[in-house]
């Protein structure tokens, strides 16, 4: 307001002005779900800035900041003005964040539904099968990655650049660092790679209880900490693999190719280091998809509802809650899988088209990726060819009786384990629930072999997939 500006020096106004910039772009981009170039801004918005937008979020949500927290601060913040730009520094951006948002109690319905969000994330199932997954998509990834090389090697000829190569370099190295990086989100809950929204919705909810506060959040955490192996393990590779298609464009060889690509990895150009954040963020589903977005958006609406509607605003929160209570993490995972399909190149083909521009790295990688999981539905299609394969449990009662009888399991392929006692074949199951990709590629498999052997269409067969 003009009664505000009037008390402020003309330094303390230019200041303002700039906080203002950086969180409607902030808002924006939060709103677009591109959680990178938020946080980006975040941590390059100056000292006097970011000292700015904590005062600002503290006093919009009625907290007086107390002066030994406005002390810590100021020391905190000049440390960060003394720090050259990279992750130490955005770590230390993203811990004086915390420390304001931590002064900001939720409402009762977020707490509540962060809660119980803690209790469904609790069980070794799901922690497991978080793991698993990931795992899976890393592998389909790494073994399309020799024919992604030899299509960008063959883009090329036409190009004149290189932007893909099938390096494993950074893998171990970035492992071990995540595995660091890790253990210090578990004891501190900062997090250096984003400052907007987490992978798993009701992760920042914050409780004036200290024991429930450690209890939901550490469960948050855990799972959070969980990623930081395979997330800097892809970053690294990724930088790796960029550094040496730049080397090669630049034609270098020996020591002088050495030292270009250990220089780029430690000081990446900022365009190809955003380029590592968001492979390293789509290795472990941590991305937005239209569907998410949807619900960031009905997210936002309710947020608006004024304070004088409090039980409409907490039926609100509590139902969608209920009905959907992640959503970034399961669309994230269903777009990776559609990855794998023959859907995957024309998808990344209309991505390229709706942002104006030919990405060479990800056309190479869509189609690669979609030639490997076409592999995958194939190996799936053999294996239900040769009733090695089940699909979804039977709901006519004969067929369900039958299952029951044999022991047969839904969604699993069958392993021969020899004979048992009176001659007969024995099996084994193994579940494809907690493989990823690789399940919903096997079940689309499944419905396409039954649907051969009804005389189907290819058409018709792939409709059914």
């Amino acid at each position: 307001s003009a009664a505000s500006l009037l008390d402020m020096r003309p330094d303390d106004i230019s200041q303002a002005r700039a906080a203002r910039i950086y969180e409607r772009l902030s808002e924006h981009y939060t709103a677009a779900g591109q959680t990178v170039q938020a946080a980006a801004l975040m941590a390059r918005r100056s000292p006097e800035g970011l000292l700015y937008h904590a005062q600002k979020t503290l006093r919009e949500a009625g907290v007086e900041m107390p002066p030994q927290l406005l002390a810590e601060l100021k020391r905190d913040i000049e440390n960060i003005r003394k720090m050259k730009p990279g992750t130490k520094r955005e770590y230390e951006v993203n811990k004086v964040l915390k420390k304001v948002t931590d002064q900001v109690p939720s409402d009762l319905a977020d707490k509540i539904t962060s809660t119980w969000k803690a209790g469904l994330l609790t069980g070794v199932k799901t922690q497991t099968g978080n793991q698993t997954s990931i795992g899976a998509f890393g592998i389909l990834h790494d073994l399309s990655n020799p024919l992604a090389a030899g299509l960008d090697a063959g883009m090329s000829i036409f190009t004149g650049k290189r932007t893909k190569t099938a390096t494993m370099r950074g893998r171990a190295s970035g492992f071990k660092e995540g595995v660091g990086h890790g253990k210090r989100y578990l004891k501190t809950g900062v997090d250096e790679r984003q400052s907007i929204i987490g992978k798993y919705e009701g992760g920042n909810t914050v409780f004036k209880n200290k024991v429930l506060n450690n209890v939901v959040g550490g469960v948050f955490k855990l799972m959070g900490a969980a990623d930081r192996p395979g997330y800097y393990s892809h970053l690294k590779n990724t930088l790796y693999d960029t550094a040496i298609a730049e080397a090669k464009n630049k034609k270098l060889i020996g020591k002088a190719r050495r030292d270009f690509i250990q220089d780029y990895v430690d000081n990446p150009p900022e365009a190809h280091l955003q380029i590592a954040v968001e492979e390293a963020n789509k290795a472990v589903l941590n991305f937005d998809t239209l569907l998410s977005k949807g619900f960031s958006g009905i997210g936002q609406v309710i947020n608006r509802i004024p304070e004088s509607s409090k039980i409409g605003k907490f039926a609100a929160k509590v139902t969608v809650a209920l009905n959907a209570p992640f959503v970034r993490v399961p669309s994230a995972f269903l777009s990776r899988t559609v990855d794998f399909t023959a859907l995957g190149v024309p998808k990344e083909v209309m991505r390229q088209i709706s942002h104006g521009r030919f990405d060479q790295r990800g056309l190479a990688t869509a189609i690669s990726e979609a030639t490997t999981g076409s592999a995958v539905l194939a190996l799936g299609v053999a294996l239900a060819n040769k009733d090695l394969l089940t699909g979804s449990y039977p709901k006519e009662e004969k067929e369900k009786n039958r299952w029951k009888a044999e022991g047969i399991q839904p969604n699993s392929v069958k392993i021969y384990m020899g004979k048992d006692e009176d001659g007969k074949d024995k099996y084994s199951y193994l579940s494809m629930n907690y493989v990823g990709p690789v399940g919903i590629i096997f079940g689309a498999s499944k419905r396409m072999s039954d649907a051969a052997k009804t005389g189907s269409t290819f058409i018709g067969q792939a409709g059914q997939a």
